[in-house]
Order: structure tokens, then sequence, then C-alpha cells
């Protein structure tokens, strides 16, 4: 060590000129705007000389091997990096630099401590300057004393770590970098001069294209003069036309005047004679040359022109036709025949258009575009409404339509008046039908005509390439005069139609009589067989406000007319109906009372003598019912047919609230149909009370023996059961299952009421209460056998009251009417009238009965 000591002014003084002249060994070209990034550098080497500087541990010595110093780059180049593979190369090298100095400082740190022959050895692989700097700084070190150890070590470091190795390791990138950047700049520069040779290319290329163009021009004009005269000569109208339209497509100023001239005189010429052959074609019935001539307008800018001739062609076809059959109708003097040809001229002239524009649609939308379709389709409309409504005409003319529905609008202020006006005609309602049928059929021919005009209409706007305006030509269609003139004839078939539908029914009403073997009469099927024909044709005619206005003269018929018939009827004979039951009553009554076999044979022979009689009466009510079911059905069968005619959205809201009508109209007639089966019931009655009161003959208060003995002989309930069916088989024999049903269930509510009267009466031991049991559940079984509905509502009460009068003590009802029992219970007496059943029972003390919480 040295015998003296640097002091740490000194040592500071030595410190910065060694790194002063370090700086300017290591960086004699280095600028002066890398300066800031040095002092960077050196902040982030003193953290790392102060993490070895608390390493502990000391690494031995190893051999130093040569390494090719790399120059790396400056922050200022790094920034000018431009390719991500050259950044990531060159924080590659930034880190194996790093790893370098760290491996050094870890070689020098040991060799500080030691001997300079050593020290001096690590370092002789750096250049000139560094190499003596750093001699020297270890010089310093090893004749430092122990108390200044630490602070040289922290020297050593920071001189260390001011080594400018990075840059240098950079430099060989930045070098890379620079040359990859020239030849980038040389190949812009070569693709930006190609690119503009391309350019130039292209001009030229286009205006030699041009140049062509005009040589092409000039040759066509040549040809079109001399091919149009020539073309023309020899009837090639095609070729003529070609030729003017190439004309049409020249350049305006490539055109001399003479040549114009002459193009434009030979495109007159050509027109005139298109015009004329096309007018001979038309005259002979050519369609081919129709077709030809027509189409060659469009080449000469004249599409209108050719679309129109074209179309009127068409037309005439139609109106030839249709002129052929008027005439053929008007030919024959029977007035009969031409009433029913005319619906076929109808059905003719409308498939005829439909069988035109399906023929000539291709040729249409080739030659003319979805333009000339559009027009086809509205002149034939046209020609529909003209020939259509002259045949509509005649048929009303004929058949006197204007006439007779003003008679018949009379009719309803002055009845009689229309008749004797038109008695020939009205006074069979059948005579009207072919008329109606014959006004129904063009209808319906008609409403399909423009159901198919429209869907094509709409179909051909949904396949233009450009937007056509249909929408004024399907108004059109739809407020056509032939449209009109059909609604107006609907309008006078409802007239007709209402007259023959009421007219119909009185008639089936008037001839109505009883079939034999039928539990009704004749006018019921002739009534809405009427009805039926009626609503056929309503739906036949296609029209949608036609049919809801024949289902609303059907309800109204039906509730007003035919309902007001049958409740006369019955009226009528309620009064012998009534009186005759009485009398059965009354046999039957007695007997029930009495015990011998002749006796019980004549009150059998009165009872069956007596539903004889009534049959008239039950015959009517059958009818009611019977017309009830039928209006269901003739609902459910028109809600199948519209949907097929009209389609499912279209009928779903109109239809169904129309045909709600006769839903109405079917609930009014059950309704009258229950309240005349009531009124039956209360004239069976009488009969039913003697039978009845046997119930008072009855002993509820037994013993075993008594209980036992009933049990097996069980007298009382079969003759019961057969003196109800002498008074009830009349009956079932004589009204529909329906009505012997609806009927039933009200005599078994009288009966039951009767028979909680008579329970009430009587006393009851427990076994009387089972008996009484037993017996009502007979009750229930036998009806049930002859109802198709249950009947346990109607003995709900008396079922109840028996199960109360079968218990053992008073307080078992607790377990019925409170306990875990009662919720599958519902019970239909009140607290009241379970403690006025208890108190029938003889053995149930009153107190107990009083005491029950109910």
């Amino acid at each position: 060590m040295l015998s003296t000591t640097p002091s740490r002014a000194e040592q500071g003084r030595r410190r910065d000129d060694e790194e002063e002249e370090m700086k300017k060994r290591s960086e004699p070209q280095q600028q002066p705007q890398h300066a800031q990034t040095k002092q960077q550098q050196h902040r982030s080497t003193d953290q790392k000389g102060e993490r070895h500087e608390t390493a502990t541990e000391e690494v031995p010595p190893e051999p130093e091997e040569e390494e090719e110093e790399e120059r790396l780059l400056t922050v200022g180049e790094c920034a000018q990096l431009s390719n991500v593979d050259e950044v990531w190369r060159a924080l590659e090298s930034v880190a194996r630099a790093e790893q370098a100095t760290d491996l050094r400082l870890r070689r020098l740190l040991p060799t500080a401590n030691r001997t300079p022959s050593s020290s001096s050895s690590a370092t002789s692989t750096l250049e000139g300057g560094v190499a003596r700097s750093r001699k020297g700084g270890i010089t310093n070190l090893r004749d430092a004393d122990t108390e200044d150890e630490d602070s040289s070590r922290q020297l050593l470091l920071r001189r260390l770590d001011t080594l400018e190795i990075l840059p240098m390791k950079l430099q060989p990138l930045f070098e890379e970098c620079r040359s990859l950047s020239n030849t980038i700049e040389s190949t812009c520069s070569l693709a930006e001069l190609v690119s503009a040779k391309i350019r130039q290319l292209d001009l030229v290329r286009g205006r030699v294209l041009e140049t062509r163009a005009r040589i092409g021009d000039v040759l066509d004009l040549r040809d079109c003069v001399s091919g149009v005269e020539s073309s023309i000569a020899q009837g090639q109208y095609e070729v003529a036309a070609a030729h003017l339209q190439r004309y049409a497509h020249l350049d305006p100023t490539m055109l001399q005047p003479q040549a114009l001239e002459q193009l434009h005189t030979a495109r007159l010429s050509l027109l005139s004679l298109l015009r004329q052959h096309l007018a001979t074609a038309v005259l002979n019935d050519n369609l081919d040359d129709v077709v030809r001539f027509s189409i060659l307008f469009s080449p000469l800018d004249e599409r209108q022109e050719g679309i129109t001739q074209f179309v009127a062609y068409l037309r005439q076809q139609v109106a030839r036709k249709a002129e052929a059959d008027y005439r053929k109708i008007l030919s024959r003097e029977d007035v009969a025949y031409q009433i029913s040809a005319i619906p076929k001229a109808v059905i003719n002239l409308t498939n005829h258009i439909l069988n035109v524009i399906r023929t000539q649609r291709t040729v249409l939308i080739e030659h003319f575009g979805n333009e000339g379709l559009l027009k086809a389709i509205q002149t034939l409309q046209v020609q529909s409404d003209a020939s259509g409504t002259k045949l509509l005409d005649l048929f009303e003319k004929l058949e006197d339509l204007s006439s007779l529905t003003t008679a018949l609008h009379k009719n309803k202020r002055t009845p009689g008046s229309a008749i004797r006006q038109h008695a020939k005609r009205l006074s069979d309602p059948v005579a009207l039908a072919g008329t109606l049928e014959a006004i129904v059929l063009m209808s319906q021919r008609i409403h399909i005509f423009q159901r198919r005009i429209r869907a094509l209409v709409e179909r051909t706007q949904s396949e233009a390439e450009k937007p056509v305006n249909s929408r004024a030509r399907v108004a059109t269609l739809e407020h056509s005069q032939l449209w009109q003139r059909v609604q107006e004839l609907l309008i006078q078939y409802m007239t007709l139609e209402e007259y023959f539908m009421v007219a119909s029914v009185r008639k089936a009403v008037n001839n109505d009589e009883e079939v034999d073997g039928s539990l009704t009469s004749s006018m019921v099927d002739h009534v809405f067989y009427i009805l039926r024909e009626c609503t056929r044709r309503a739906v036949a005619s296609a029209d949608i406000n036609n049919l809801c206005g024949v289902v609303t003269l059907v309800s109204n018929c039906l509730r007003i007319d035919f309902k007001a018939d049958l409740h006369r009827m019955l009226t009528e004979r309620a009064l012998r109906a009534s009186t005759t039951t009485t009398s059965a009553a009354s046999s039957s009554a007695s007997s029930a009372s009495s015990s011998s076999t002749s006796s019980s044979s004549s009150s059998s022979a009165s009872s069956s003598s007596a539903a004889r009689q009534n049959s008239s009466y039950m015959v009517i009510l059958n009818n009611l019912e019977v017309s009830s079911e039928y209006i269901m059905k003739l609902k459910l069968e028109l809600e199948g047919e519209c949907a097929k005619v009209f389609g499912q959205q279209e009928s779903s809201e109109k239809i169904t609230y129309c045909l709600n009508d006769l839903l109405e109209t079917s609930k009014s007639f059950q309704q009258v149909l229950l309240e005349n089966l009531s009124q039956m019931a209360r004239t069976i009655q009488p009969s039913l009370r003697p039978i009845l009161e046997l119930f008072q003959t009855v002993r509820y208060d037994v013993s075993e023996a008594q209980f036992l003995d009933a049990d097996q002989s069980n007298e009382f309930m079969n003759h019961f059961f057969a003196s109800l069916m002498a008074v009830l088989d009349p009956f079932a024999h004589s009204l529909t299952p329906t009505n012997f049903d609806h009927l039933l269930h009200i005599i078994i509510r009288q009966v039951a009421t009767r028979l909680e009267k008579l329970l009430l009466q009587k006393t009851f031991t427990q076994l009387g209460g089972l008996k009484c049991d037993k017996d009502l559940r007979a009750m229930v079984a036998f009806f049930s056998q002859k109802t198709q509905r249950t009947v346990r509502g109607e003995f709900a009460r008396l079922i109840q009251m028996a199960s109360l009068l079968s218990l053992e003590r008073v307080a078992e009802v607790l377990d019925y009417w409170g306990g875990e029992q009662s919720a599958h219970i519902t019970w239909r007496l009140t607290p009241s009238e379970v403690r006025l059943v208890l108190s029938r029972r003889i053995d149930f003390a009153p107190n107990d009965i009083a005491q029950l919480a109910l």
C-alpha cells in the first residue's frame, strides 16, 4: 500500500479528469445531441454498479476471450428504425452488451484487492486511454487504506460504467440500416420511373383505341349509307334497322351533312315501309309478321310506337273474338238460350285475354321489356271492360232485372204488388234459381280474372330491373268499368236472393208434413237445403261483401221468419198437448196406486195414446233442436269453404264476424227449445206427483230386521221405476236423444226437489239412513242409464242428506264438515240445513245437534 492516502477532493478531481479523457477517446466524433442519452446510460450503469457493490460472493477469475466489438446504436439512430426485425436485432445487441459488461465487472472486482499485475492483465484488452485509466484506478484502490475501500470500489464501478460500449456495438447495425435505406430509396425511384412510363403507355393506348374507334365510325358511316339503301331495296328490314341503329350511336362530329341527310331520309323511308307492312299483317291476321315488324321500331328509337302497334293488334284479336260471341248470341231468337249463353261468353272473354297474355308474355318481355307487358295488360283490361260490360248489359236487359228488383223493393212496402206485376216469374221462387246461378257464375269468372291480372301486374313489377309504376295500373283494374258493373249486378242479385230465400222457406213451412219413421217434419230438411244453396251461391260468387250480405240474410230468415213459424206452431199445439198430457197423468196416477194387472195395462195404453197425441208438439220441438244443430253445421261448412276460396288471411276477420251471427241464431233456437221443454215438463208434473207421493208410504225408522227384509225385497223401488218409465217412455220414443236428455234433466230436478221435501218429513234411524242412501244411489244409477249426461249434480243435496242421516254419532259431522275429508267435499247444504237433517234422526239428542260448531 502507499504511504499516503489521497484526500476525497483529490479523488473527485481525478475521477472527473479521467471521465473526460475517456469520453474524448471513446467518442471522438460524437455529436452534442447524444449528451442526454449518455447521461441516462450513466445513471443506469450507476444503478448496476450499486447492485454489484452489494454482492458478497467472489467470482473466480476466468481467462478473457477476445470478442469482436459490436457498435451499438444511439437513441436517435434507434428512433429512425422502421423495420421490426431491425429493432429486434438492435435490442438483442444491447442485451448482449449488458451481459458482457456485467461479466467484466465480476472479473474485475476480485482483482482489485490482489496484485497490480493481475489487474493489468484483466484490463489489457481495452483500448489505450481506457486501459490506463482502469490501471490507474486499480493502483489507487490498492494504495488506499481500509477506511476508503468502499468509496474506491464505487468509483471503480462508475468509471467502468462510463465505457461507451453500446454505441460501438450498434455501429454495424446502423450501417446495415443505412445500406437498406439506400436500397429502398433507389427501388422507389425506379418504381416511380416505371409507373410514369406505364402511364404514358396507357395514355398512348387510349389514344390509339380512340383513333381506331373513329376509323371504325368512318367505315360504319360509309357502310350505313350504302347498306341501308341496299337492305331496304332487298327487303332486309332487320339489316337496315341495324345499320340505322349503328348510325344513331355514331359521334355527331364524324357525320358529314350529306351523309346525315341521306341517313335521315333512309330512316323515314324505313319507318314508312314498316308501318305499311305492319298494317298489311294486321289486316291479314298474320301474327308472325306483326311481331316481326313491331319489334323493328325499337332500333329506330320508336319503341313506344312498336309497343302500341303490337298491343293494339292483340286488343283487336280479343275484340274480334268477343264480337263474334256477342253476334252469335243475338242470332238466336230463343231468350232462354241467349240468357244461358251470356255467362259462357263472359268466361270465353276472360279466358281468351288470359291466354293471349300467357302466350305473348315472352315476346313482350324480350322485345319490349316489362313496360310492354304492363301496357298490354292495361290495354286488354280496357277491352275486357268494353266487351264484358256489353254482355252484362244484354243479360240485364233480357232478364229485366232492373224492373224486377224495383218491384221487389216495392213489395216490401206493399206486399203483393210485385207478385201481381211479375206473377209469372215470382209465383214460383224456383224459377229465379237459374237467374241467380248465371249471375254468380259471371261474378265468379270476373273476380278470378281480376285476381290473375293483379297477380301478373305484381309479379311483373317485382321482376322489373327498373321500378315501373304499376300501382296506378292495379288501381285501374280494381276500379275498372267491368268491376263496377259486376258490383251493380251483385246488388240486384242480393235482392233476388232475399226474395228467393224468404219465399222458398215460407213455401217449405206451408207444405210441412210429418214423415213416417222420422222424429222431425219435412220442412227442416227443405229449409236448410234452400239456405245451403243460397250460401253456396254466395261463396261461389267470389265476392266477400256479397257473401257477408247473404249470411246476414240467412241469419235474419232463420231468426225472424223460420223461428217465428216454429213458435207459432208450438203455441197452436201447446194447449192440445197440455190437455192430453194431463189425461195421461191421471191414468198414470191411478196405475201407480192400483195393484191390479188390468189397471196397469189400461194406464199404459192411456199413456201411449197421450204420447201419440203429443207427437205433433214434440215434432216441432225436434225441429227446433235439429234446426239449431243444422245452423252450427252450416257455420262450420261455410268456414271451410271460405278458407279455400278467399284464403285464411282475407276471411279470418270479416267473414268470421259475419258467421258469428249464425252462432247467435243457434243460441236463440236453443233458448226457445229449453223454454218449451220446461213447459212440457210442467205438463208432465201432474203425472209424476202420484208416483212421488208413494214415497210417503216408505218408512226409514226401521229396525235391523226390517232393514234386512226391505233390502231383500226392494219392491218399492222396482215399482217406482216401472211407474216412472210408463210416463217417460212415450217421450223417449218421440223426442230426439238431445231433447229427451234435456227433458229428463228437467224432470230429475223436479223429482229431486220433491224428494227433498218428503225426506224432511220423515224420521230416521241409522239403518234407515243407510236404506235411504241406498235408494237414492239406485235412482242415480237408473237415471244415468236414461241420459247422456251425469245426474250427480241434481242428486248432490239428497246424497249429502242421506250421508248425514247414516252417521253413528252427531260429532262425526265435524269429520266431514271441517275435517281432513272436507277438502274433497263441496257441501250443497247450509249449516242450518245440516242441523235440520240431523234432527230427523230419532236417536240424536237435540242438544248435541245445537252444540255443533258448523
